[in-house]
């Protein structure tokens, strides 16, 4: 677990550069830090799990440099609130591709920081952002992905990812009006119907669908909201390799199979995610460390969290994991 913490905090700790899309990211340059943000909030996530268990200052360091960074890029985004991806619309543009739902990891990212931390400055930097996602959700409950070339549709990604956020803040806050967002964008699930996904669908990327989508149905589940989780828990069944060893699943090319552990802690699935994560322990990567297994150390160590929180005994009522 520490070894995994320890590869994250040093990657967080460097000097930061963008992220280039299609390179090989952190084998290119070394020496600085040029990933997707969103894949370093998961990271965050894990960072803050591990601190509150090791009290290893140095892992809460890492995740507040990160998060000041992130808070720093904010200042100058547009629309005011958003977070910088380190990839297309950068701070200071008004134009180019932006991703609610790559931006609501990121949110997330910076609340586990507040909540640790308690400085008021990360909680005012969510919600700033908060606010400003309003714009993108529908009366329905449905949430589109922002400023994504012309598509405007409401989308899964960035619903399940705002819905998550949406637990968090409750988590944090105990303000109502959150776990009411969630409960929509939870609605807006159950009427579009997993297998009804579009932009890819199941078939075309079941890896990301299950993940965003199993950890919002998880975590709303522990919520208390009323969760349908059939599908996904049979997905997996038919797709982790310690369950189904004849399963084609690359994991290096689906990193984010090294997150379902966490996704089947929250469901109280601990025998299925203990076995799947000694699997997932196995793969992990070691030496250079590039795009790819930057995004499997990072989905490695939310689950290894998340079976700290949730490996032996589930709360009694904890909204959000982290």
């Amino acid at each position: 677990m520490l070894g995994v913490a320890d590869t994250i905090s040093n990657e967080l700790e460097k000097p930061y550069r963008e992220y280039e899309i299609g390179t090989l990211g952190t084998d290119r340059y070394p020496s600085e830090h040029h990933q997707p943000f969103f894949e370093d909030a998961y990271g965050v996530l894990a960072l803050s799990i591990i601190y509150d268990t090791t009290h290893i200052d140095r892992y809460l360091d890492s995740s507040k440099n990160w998060a000041d960074h992130m808070i720093a890029y904010q200042q100058n985004m547009h629309p005011a609130g958003a977070y910088y991806m380190n990839y297309y619309r950068k701070p200071g543009q008004s134009h180019g591709d932006w991703y609610v739902a790559d931006a609501n990891s990121i949110a997330l990212g910076v609340l586990a920081v507040g909540k640790r931390t308690q400085d008021p400055k990360y909680l005012d930097s969510v919600l700033a952002y908060q606010q400003m996602i309003q714009r993108f959700v529908a009366l329905d409950g449905g949430v589109s992905d922002g400023f994504w070339g012309n598509h405007m549709a409401e989308w899964w990604a960035s619903t399940t990812t705002y819905g998550s956020l949406q637990l968090a803040l409750y988590d944090y806050t105990a303000n109502p009006v959150y776990l009411q967002g969630a409960a929509k964008a939870l609605n807006w699930i159950n009427k579009t119907g997993i297998n009804n996904f579009a932009s890819p669908n199941v078939k075309q990327d079941g890896p990301a669908i299950m993940f965003y989508t199993g950890w919002f149905l998880a975590v709303a589940r522990l919520a208390g909201l009323p969760v349908d989780t059939t599908i996904v828990c049979q997905w997996l069944l038919e797709n982790q390799k310690s369950l189904n060893p004849r399963s084609k699943m690359n994991y290096f090319n689906e990193t984010y199979m090294a997150g379902m552990p966490a996704v089947q802690f929250l469901l109280g699935q601990e025998d299925h995610a203990d076995s799947e994560l000694v699997y997932v322990a196995s793969l992990l990567p070691s030496g250079r460390l590039d795009a790819a297994t930057w995004s499997f150390i990072t989905w490695t160590a939310a689950s290894q969290a998340a079976q700290i929180v949730y490996g032996s005994e589930m709360p009694a009522k904890s909204p959000s994991p982290f």
